[in-house]
C-alpha cells in the first residue's frame, strides 16, 4: 500500500499489483477503499500529493532534485499524477546515489584502495577491493554514502542509514 501510494498508484493498478506480486485477490472497489483508508491515516502525505500535482500542472513541469525537470510538453499525454508523485521522490534519491558514487570513487582513489566501484544496484554500491583494503573501503563507503544522504536531505535522521557488509562475493552477501 504505502509503496504504491507514494508513486501515485490507482485502484485498478493496486488490485493488479496485489495479485501479481503477492497473490492477493482484491477487487478494484476494495483497492479504492484501501487507498482511501491509507490516505485518511496519512492526510499530510495525501495533501502533498495533491498539492504537488496541482503545482506541477500549473508550472507545466515536474521539479526533480538538483535542478532537473521534466517538462509537460515532453510527455505525449501531459503530466500524470503518478509521474508527479514518482519523479520527485525517485529523482532526489537518484541525486543522493550519484553524490555517493562520485564521493566514493574519489575517496577510494585518494586512500589508495586497491580496487573500486564495480556496480550500482538501486540503493547499493558494490565494490571489489583487495582483501587487505576491505575494512578501509567499508569505512569509506559508510562515510561517503552517509555524507551524500546528508547533503541531499539536510536534517533527516541518519541512524541505521547505511549497512556495509564485506564478503568474498556479492552472491555470498545476498545469499
Amino acid at each position: 500500500m504505502n509503496f504504491g501510494s507514494i508513486y501515485g498508484i490507482g485502484p485498478k493498478s493496486l488490485a493488479e499489483s496485489a495479485f501479481m506480486n503477492y497473490g492477493i485477490e482484491m477487487t478494484e472497489r476494495e483497492a479504492r477503499s484501501a487507498l482511501a483508508r491509507f490516505f485518511d491515516t496519512y492526510r499530510g502525505f495525501d495533501k502533498w500529493r495533491k498539492d504537488n500535482y496541482c503545482e506541477c500542472k500549473r508550472l507545466g513541469r515536474i521539479r526533480i532534485g538538483a535542478g532537473r525537470v521534466v517538462e509537460g510538453a515532453w510527455e505525449p499525454d501531459g503530466l500524470s499524477l503518478p509521474q508527479c508523485c514518482n519523479l520527485p521522490v525517485q529523482g532526489i534519491c537518484a541525486d543522493a546515489m550519484l553524490r555517493a558514487l562520485i564521493a566514493t570513487y574519489g575517496a577510494l582513489h585518494a586512500a589508495g584502495v586497491r580496487g573500486g566501484l564495480v556496480a550500482c544496484v538501486h540503493d547499493e554500491l558494490l565494490l571489489e577491493v583487495h582483501e587487505d583494503d576491505a575494512d578501509r573501503a567499508a569505512e569509506i563507503l559508510n562515510r561517503t554514502m552517509t555524507n551524500a544522504f546528508v547533503q541531499t536531505f539536510p536534517g533527516a535522521p541518519t541512524t541505521g542509514l547505511v549497512d556495509v557488509s564485506t564478503g568474498r562475493s556479492w552472491f555470498d552477501l545476498k545469499g
